[in-house]
């Protein structure tokens, strides 16, 4: 269901319908019409690439669609399969693209969608991006900086650089000086790097803490309900040991496992209502576990904007969302 409405919503967004007769009359563009046409067939090879975990293949096709017909909804795609390939920075980038992208109310309504779920998962990716603050001291103008072998112009430093997780090259080149520095940041790490340019000047570096992320409603759903099925295999399991003592007690009275003490058919009927509760107890438990298993499993891989809970009925617990 989700996959067709996310293609759905991309040959929407694209503008691909069929012209109409009055269009036609009016004398149809036919090479646009081809140009849509094949960014379409990339868009959809795309999506499927998307959803088979092939993200570079994925990734590869929106940009070749983008390429032949810009739409958000496929800028919106690039920075998905970037987030899942944890290329950070590049789907911020992206995200941030659709987010700015000008929009009136004639514009296609899956544009719209695409801006909306764009704001949704960059709220949920952005804490998780490490920057790094890089600050010079006794830099002049004509300074260059070089990031991972790319230029920097020194206008950009005034903000924090967001960057991927991982190993990164600076490099300050000033009037013969040169500075070199490796920065390994961390998933929501925030880096301040100060670099002196001066005569015996040197490098300087200080970390914020990763702020902590507060687990998403499906992990709770899911611990609660693999702790619940704990208990019910440990409740099964104690009345499973009590209904066995009863019925062995039961049985040590009896001779030749036919005439029995009448006086311990109570201890009978007891031993028989631990065994179905041991039952109740285990079936119960197995379902809770398996469903917290598979919460836990869906939190970890389905999409940010995702909803999914657990739901219990009388003799019954499994999982309802919007998948």
């Amino acid at each position: 269901m989700a996959r067709t409405l996310r293609i759905t919503a991309v040959l929407l967004g694209l503008g691909l319908s069929l012209p109409s007769v009055d269009a036609a009359a009016q004398g149809f563009d036919e090479s646009k019409a081809a140009v849509r046409g094949a960014a379409r067939f990339l868009a959809v090879q795309g999506d499927e690439a998307l959803h088979a975990g092939q993200y570079e293949e994925a990734l590869r096709l929106f940009r070749m669609a983008e390429e032949l017909y810009h739409a958000p909804t496929l800028v919106l795609a690039m920075a998905q399969a970037e987030r899942r390939l944890e290329r950070w920075a590049e789907a911020r980038d992206h995200y941030r693209a659709v987010i700015d992208e000008k929009m009136d109310r004639g514009t296609n309504p899956a544009f719209h969608q695409a801006k909306l779920t764009a704001k949704q998962e960059l709220k949920v990716l952005e804490p998780k991006i490490p920057t790094l603050q890089l600050t010079l001291k006794a830099a002049t103008a004509r300074a260059e900086v070089r990031l991972d072998g790319k230029a920097r112009p020194l206008e950009s430093l005034r903000e924090p650089l967001y960057l991927d997780v991982g190993e990164h090259d600076v490099v300050v080149i000033d009037e013969g000086e040169v500075r070199a520095q490796k920065v390994t940041l961390k998933s929501g790490e925030r880096r301040e790097l100060t670099i002196d340019l001066s005569e015996g000047g040197g490098v300087s570096s200080s970390m914020t803490r990763p702020p902590e992320v507060e687990p998403p409603i499906g992990w709770w759903w899911g611990a609660g309900a693999l702790g619940l099925g704990a208990v019910g295999l440990a409740a099964g399991t104690v009345t499973g040991i009590l209904a066995l003592d009863e019925a062995d007690a039961v049985k040590a009275s009896c001779t030749n496992g036919l005439a029995c003490d009448p006086t311990l058919q109570p201890r009978e009927d007891d031993a028989r209502a631990l065994a179905t509760g041991s039952t109740v107890a285990f079936v119960l438990g197995g379902i809770f576990v398996a469903t917290g298993a598979t919460l836990l499993v869906l939190d970890a891989t389905l999409e940010p904007d995702t909803e999914v809970g657990l739901v219990v009925g009388p003799t019954w617990a499994g999982v309802e969302g919007r998948f």
